[in-house]
Order: C-alpha cells, then structure tokens, then sequence
C-alpha cells in the first residue's frame, strides 16, 4: 500500500516489513490466521488441516494480494498442493464473515480482527493450527511533522489496548 505522509495524522495499518520512509510506527499485534466457521458448520466436529480441503473455503478473490490466501494457509500448515474443489469467493472480507457466520463455510480469520466474533460465539475455530507471513499491525504517522496532541492520546491508547489484549 502506499502511504502518504500528508495524508493522516496516525494510522492503523498491516505491514509485513517496517513502515515506509517518511513514517515511524509502534507494532500493536502479530499477525495470527486461522480458519473460523459458524458453531453449526462444525456440528460437533473437530478439524485438522488435513480436513479442510475437503470442506467449502470462504475466498478473497486474487486481487487481494496482501492478505493472506488459503493456499498459502494450508502450504503453511503442510498442504502445498492442496486443491480445494469447493470454494465461494468474494470481493471484500465482511461479506466472507457474514457467509461463514451464517454457516455457509469456513474463512481465515485474522486474530484481533475477529475476536468480538470469536467472543459472541458467532465464530469458532474450525481447527486450532494458525500461520503467518511475519507481518503485524502497525500505528503509523508521519515523522517529520510535529504531532497533534489529539493523534498521540489515539496513539498511545491504540498501545495501551494491544498491550492489555496480549
């Protein structure tokens, strides 16, 4: 993603290296991805990743490069030439968690993104292996330009969150 400087005061963003020249940061949360589905899609079943191929993958369609895609979950967990024959795709990430929270398959989760799901019990762990490409969540802003009072209250409170949720 580019990120313009000019553009914002502080910012919350994925990255999988350090931030872009002309930005300082403050990693808040590693990145942590597993599959979810609803309660009732398991039905009292327990998943291995071995099962999940054979199960329908909620997508994210190719142009989402950044984010991690289910191929390259399940080559993480040991499955790199898994072919999935059952898979709905979309375009954008929350119509992928209201498919899975109506039952419809199983989505990657990201952890810290879906906690509230996770919490009400709309989402469960449809197996306990997890993968990551490195990246974490990032407060970003601007380094070079003297800082509102207002954007480092947010800043600082955004640390004081990912610090009690560790």
């Amino acid at each position: 993603a580019s990120l313009s400087p000019a553009e914002f005061d502080v910012g919350m963003y994925y990255l999988r290296e350090g931030p872009p020249a002309g930005l300082a940061s403050r990693r808040l949360y590693d990145e942590d991805v597993f599959p979810v589905c609803a309660p009732q899609y398991l039905a009292g079943r327990r998943l291995e990743p071995a099962d999940l191929p054979g199960e329908t993958l909620l997508m994210l369609e190719d142009g989402q490069r950044q984010w991690m895609s289910w191929q390259t979950w399940l080559a993480h967990n040991g499955l790199a030439d898994a072919r999935p024959p059952h898979k709905l795709v979309a375009n954008q990430y929350p119509i992928l968690l209201q498919l899975a929270i109506e039952g419809q398959g199983i989505a990657l989760g990201w952890r810290h993104m879906i906690d509230r799901c996770l919490q009400e019990g709309l989402l469960v762990r449809a197996c306990e292996a997890s993968a990551s490409l490195g990246g974490g969540y990032y407060a970003v802003w601007p380094q070079d330009r003297a800082e509102a009072a207002a954007a480092r209250t947010f800043r600082n409170w955004l640390a004081q969150q990912s610090a009690e949720s560790q």
